[in-house]
């Protein structure tokens, strides 16, 4: 996202211009430094500045303290003020959530472990098939999303086969390898099976791809 009146009209004219990020490890630094990757920028000369909050990155851009800033999906209220304009659009293959335990608890306690992963699966149920409509009015009201928005993010962003719940080795894969774009892990030799248990849901092997693809809602 730039200044709607800048100059800047191709995301190629960003480079080595004034980046705001909320703060250093927050989703929006991982994401400018994954764009930065794709885009072959070398990832040591970024021009980064930290401004604590999303309203910041957005004010930055806005007053001119920064060239640009980068936005998650459910943040693009910021759009509607007419200020500001997109450039460029960062996808990666990237699992939404990803859960982890130290594998001592996992040994002793295998039913409370069980327990919570099929609460989280039961919780994607609630959320995908919008019970009571509660998924709807939850991005209404915490990301000021219109009703339109509400349901096009439900229905085209986030949509998943609850009766396939699984470990899938390929989003693993793409886990590692987004946070090596980002400089987040270092090197490339990583025992994938370190990663995972295949005690409580079936594991998809690596040639099962993890087919996930992000829709932006209609702004």
């Amino acid at each position: 996202m730039v200044k709607v009146n800048s100059s800047y009209t191709n995301v190629t004219q960003l480079k080595g211009k004034v980046f705001a990020n909320a703060k250093p490890g927050s989703l929006d630094a991982i994401a400018l430094d994954l764009a930065a990757s794709k885009l072959g920028w070398n990832l040591n000369n970024l021009s980064v500045i930290y401004v604590g909050s999303v309203s910041g990155q957005y004010a930055a851009v806005v007053s001119g303290k920064a060239d640009a800033t980068l936005f998650n999906v459910w943040n693009l209220n910021f759009y509607k003020t007419g200020l500001i304009k997109p450039l460029y659009t960062v996808y990666t293959d990237f699992p939404s959530e990803v859960i982890v335990a130290n594998r001592d608890f996992l040994a002793s306690h295998p039913k409370d472990v069980q327990a919570f992963i099929q609460a989280m699966i039961e919780l994607d149920r609630v959320w995908s098939e919008n019970l009571n409509n509660q998924s709807v009015r939850f991005l209404v009201s915490t990301y000021n999303f219109s009703l339109a928005q509400a349901e096009a993010f439900l229905r085209l962003s986030y949509a998943t086969n609850l009766s396939a719940a699984a470990i899938y080795v390929s989003g693993i894969q793409n886990v590692i390898h987004s946070l090596q774009l980002a400089g987040i892990m270092k090197g490339s030799q990583y025992n994938l099976t370190s990663f995972y248990v295949g005690q409580f849901v079936p594991v998809q092997p690596v040639t099962v791809t993890y087919s996930y693809k992000p829709v932006l809602p209609p702004i």
